[in-house]
C-alpha cells in the first residue's frame, strides 16, 4: 500500500521537481546594448521598459513582480518572486527620448544571483523598433540556446513521467501476480472488496492508459510541427 501511494502524487510531485529545476530559470535579466539606432554611445539608451513573458506566453505583470531600472548601456530587470522560465520578450520605445536613442543591437543575458550572466539572445534590429513613442516592439523567440535548454527539460521530465508509469505498470503487476498466487480467492471470501478494487483499478488504469497515450501523441505532434516556429513575430 505504501509503495502504491508513494507512486502515485510523491513521485508526480518529484518528476515535477525535476523538470523545474534543469528549466533555465532566471531571476535577473538585463539587456546589454551595443548600438544605437542613431549611432551615439551606447551609454545614452533610451528606453521605456522591457517586458518579459513567462513559458504560458503572459506578460510578466511590471508593477507588481518586476522591478527595472537603467545603468549605462544596460537594462536591468529583476523578478520579485523568484526565477522564471521566459520564452520571449518585447522592448517598449521611450516616451519621450528621441527615436536616435532607441537600441539597434543587443544582447538578453540572464542571471540566478546578479553576477554570472548567462547570454540567452542577441539581435540586431532593423525595422523591428518602431518609430512612435511608447509603442511595443514585435516579441523576441528566436532564443536558441534558451530554447536548447527548455526542449530539454521537457524532453527529460517527459521520459521521467514515463519511467514513473512503467514502474506504476510493473508494481501493479507484481502485486496482482502474488494475489493470484495465494491459495484464497478474493472475489469469494470478500466479495465487496473485490469488485470495488476491480472497478477503481479498471478506471484508473484506463484513464492513465489514455492520458499517456496523449501525452505521447501531443509531444510527436509538436516536436513535428513546432520546430519551425522561434522567428520574432512582425
Amino acid at each position: 500500500l505504501v509503495t502504491s501511494l508513494a507512486f502515485g502524487f510523491p513521485m508526480s510531485q518529484l518528476v515535477h521537481f525535476m523538470k523545474t529545476r534543469l528549466q533555465p530559470r532566471y531571476r535577473h535579466y538585463r539587456l546589454g546594448v551595443d548600438l544605437l539606432r542613431g549611432g551615439q554611445s551606447p551609454d545614452n539608451l533610451q528606453l521605456g521598459s522591457l517586458t518579459l513573458y513567462d513559458h504560458l506566453s503572459m506578460p510578466i505583470h511590471q508593477s507588481v513582480e518586476v522591478e527595472q531600472y537603467q545603468d549605462g548601456r544596460y537594462w536591468y530587470v529583476t523578478i520579485k518572486n523568484g526565477p522564471v522560465l521566459i520564452t520571449q520578450y518585447r522592448l517598449i520605445t521611450h516616451p519621450t527620448s528621441a527615436p536616435s536613442l532607441d537600441p539597434s543591437k543587443w544582447v538578453l543575458e540572464g542571471s540566478v544571483d546578479g553576477i554570472e550572466w548567462k547570454k540567452l539572445h542577441a539581435f540586431r534590429a532593423m525595422v523591428e523598433i518602431p518609430m512612435r513613442r511608447s509603442q511595443s516592439s514585435p516579441s523576441f523567440e528566436d532564443m536558441e540556446d534558451h530554447t536548447a535548454a527548455i526542449v530539454f527539460a521537457h524532453r527529460v521530465g517527459f521520459l521521467l513521467e514515463l519511467a514513473a508509469n512503467a514502474a506504476s505498470l510493473a508494481w501493479l503487476a507484481v502485486g496482482t501476480s502474488w494475489v493470484g498466487a495465494s491459495s484464497d480467492v478474493c472475489v469469494d471470501t470478500a466479495p465487496l472488496l473485490w469488485h470495488s478494487s476491480f472497478i477503481v483499478l479498471l478506471v484508473v488504469w484506463s484513464f492513465l492508459g489514455t492520458v499517456t497515450l496523449s501525452t505521447v501523441l501531443c509531444a510527436v505532434v509538436s516536436l513535428l510541427f513546432d520546430g519551425g516556429k522561434g522567428r520574432a513575430r512582425k
